[in-house]
């Protein structure tokens, strides 16, 4: 009865409990519902609103083979979304005046780009912009450059082979539509790559350096990058899941030449300052990403006369609300065993996303996520600037050793690498439910291990919280408890 009830925990996701200045048990269980219709081993959300950070909650594993667990600073692999980091990087070069949307991206590259059935029409940034450009995913030569870790073949030999007519994988009816440039959608991930391309051509720097200089490292987003490489950590990277024979089977992390239409990984609390910028106006603190006019263009109907729904790599998406619907501007993405949406409502504020890491559909969760944030009111954790906090007010950190784990009767905490000041009572201990009610609470100084009596609390999934006596949060781990009664 043991090994049965300890399999049933470990099948079911898990919480990891974050700061979430909104915890709602409610949402926890629809949430945990949903994933396990959308077979969604991992997951990732935030709600912004007015400015603030009302809701960020994570869940379920990052890698099932070992059973490691989703945290907030997890990094997950976007996909499409991917390609509005990429438009952003595009619409700050096209807001220092070095080209206009509908000049033919020809005159900035280096090779050549035609439509061999309409070659006297040009190929704008605007058409780039809103898959009109007629440039067709030639997937017969894309799947052949998948490869495990970061691509082997840089962005720009790599397009040029696809789409210049001296190319080595060029195809005419491989590669390009027979309908007129702009006179048409067709959805394209190489004619996002082909932005990002450009940003490359027209700064001068690699198009990787360019978000980091101009997007990641203004925002704070100090756990995103479009190559394994870039992380300094990447044991806290979700794997990609499928679903196969009744279990969750991660995937190797892998990489593709043409990385701006889908390659980023990027982590929720990375997502919600970049919420938070577009949505405060293209403003996060003292750093303007981009100008609130450049958002208002992005977030325009730019074919209306094709489909009203496409802004500038933007799109509109409606989600349901308990009383009706809402039209957003965001985007999806998936690929092998990953899924992510993003989602802005310029009326009222907010912002949400949802970062998965298996290959089900997150509009119900979204659903979910908007319908709460309409409910809640701004009073919750604010971003944090990377660029304005000093070294006085770091927080002294405790790594944590638990076990055993899943526990029993008793729990024991360590901390074998103590970095703070030894000193008596610098610690408080707390146990802590997926309701959120705490079932322990203690001082420790954390030179000593703490044993805790267990014995008597409900099984399940509890978040160990070690605080300083200031309140700031020192660490956390997440154990299993079982019934000593099984």
């Amino acid at each position: 009865m043991l090994i049965r009830r300890l399999l049933f925990l470990l099948i079911l996701p898990n919480i990891l409990f974050a700061q979430n200045p909104n915890p709602d048990p409610v949402i926890d269980q629809e949430i945990l519902s949903l994933m396990q219709d959308l077979k969604m081993p991992g997951l990732s959300t935030v709600i912004v609103k007015d400015g603030e950070i009302l809701w960020m909650e994570s869940y379920g594993w990052k890698d099932f083979s070992d059973l490691s667990l989703v945290n907030d600073q997890t990094a997950f692999l976007i996909a499409s979304v991917s390609k509005t980091y990429t438009a952003t990087a595009l619409f700050q070069l096209w807001e220092t005046g070095a080209f206009q949307l509908d000049d033919p991206i020809n005159d900035y590259l280096s090779f050549d780009v035609h439509n061999p059935n309409n070659p006297t029409i040009p190929i704008t940034f605007r058409m780039l912009l809103t898959h009109t450009s007629t440039i067709k995913d030639n997937w017969n030569v894309m799947d052949q450059y998948y490869t495990d870790g970061d691509p082997v073949v840089s962005l720009g030999d790599f397009l040029e082979s696809l789409l210049s007519v001296t190319g080595s994988n060029y195809s005419p009816g491989g590669s390009f539509y027979n309908f007129q440039p702009g006179s048409d959608y067709r959805y394209s991930n190489i004619g996002a790559s082909l932005i990002g391309l450009l940003v490359e051509e027209i700064s001068g720097i690699p198009f990787d350096q360019y978000c980091n200089e101009h997007i990641f490292e203004p925002l704070c987003m100090e756990n995103t990058s479009w190559f394994l490489s870039g992380f300094s950590d990447t044991t806290n990277i979700a794997y990609p899941h499928t679903y196969q024979g009744g279990f969750y089977v991660p995937q190797p992390h892998f990489g593709f030449p043409d990385y701006p239409d889908g390659l980023l990984r990027t982590s929720i609390t990375d997502v919600a300052n970049y919420l938070l910028a577009y949505v405060g106006d293209g403003a996060f603190y003292d750093r303007q990403l981009v100008q609130p006019a450049t958002i208002a263009e992005a977030w325009s109907d730019q074919i209306p006369d094709i489909t009203d729904r496409q802004g500038l790599i933007w799109y509109q998406e409606y989600l349901f609300h308990d009383n009706g619907i809402a039209w957003l501007w965001g985007h999806n993405g998936g690929e092998l065993g990953t899924t992510a949406d993003i989602y802005m409502d310029p009326a009222t504020g907010i912002g949400l996303a949802v970062l998965g890491n298996g290959e089900g559909d997150n509009l119900e969760i979204c659903d979910l996520l908007y319908n709460l944030a309409l409910n809640l009111n701004a009073s919750g954790v604010p971003a944090v600037d990377c660029e304005n906090i000093s070294a006085t007010e770091e927080v002294p950190a405790l790594d944590l050793k638990v076990f055993p784990n899943p526990a029993a009767d008793r729990l024991f905490i360590q901390a074998p690498k103590f970095t703070g000041e030894n000193t008596a009572n610098i610690a408080r201990v707390e146990l802590i439910d997926i309701t959120g009610k705490t079932w322990h609470a203690s001082i420790w100084s954390g030179l000593e291990t703490l044993e805790v009596d267990t014995g008597n609390f409900p099984a399940g999934y509890y978040q160990i919280l070690i605080k300083s006596a200031e309140g700031n949060m020192l660490s956390s781990q997440s154990v299993i408890l079982l019934n000593r009664t099984n």
